[in-house]
């Protein structure tokens, strides 16, 4: 048998093919999957469009949740906050695979602030299909806003 010797090229190529494999494996981040097409209106989780009015201080915030008006904030200086939330609520809770092991979903994820790059990596590969992140979002009187 004949020794086979690999170009440092080579080998950037499989290592590249591993890693993009073994993330579509084990968690492509589908939940940029669920965002594409949304568009832009009024309701949660769209892009805001020109109706959607921009929140600028906390009194605003109770004023638009209690007229049930949209509203968004400014994308500028959001800051990760260390919580995520399920997507779709009725996965909380024990469930079995087929190897009866059980699993506990719980309805919130929390990490410890600041979030590290384990956690953002995390996130990322692994949780964002099913959970929505929050920031905080600072308004012009000094407050914040969990967006």
């Amino acid at each position: 048998m004949e020794d086979k010797q690999y170009s440092a090229l080579s080998i950037l190529k499989i290592i590249f093919a591993a890693s993009l494999t073994l993330w579509l494996v084990l968690g492509v981040p589908t939940g940029w999957l669920y965002d594409l097409g949304v568009g832009t209106g009024t309701d949660q989780g769209q892009m805001p469009d020109q109706s959607v009015q921009t929140v600028h201080t906390q009194d605003e915030v109770e004023d638009f949740f209690f007229q049930k008006t949209p509203a968004t904030v400014s994308k500028d200086d959001l800051i990760q906050c260390p919580l995520m939330r399920l997507r779709d609520e009725q996965y909380a809770g024990e469930h079995t695979n087929a190897r009866k092991r059980t699993v506990v979903i719980s309805e919130y994820r929390t990490m410890f602030y600041p979030v590290g790059f384990v956690d953002k990596a995390i996130t990322l590969f692994l949780t964002s299909a099913l959970y929505n992140g929050y920031y905080l979002a600072p308004l012009e009187d000094g407050s914040y806003v969990c967006v």
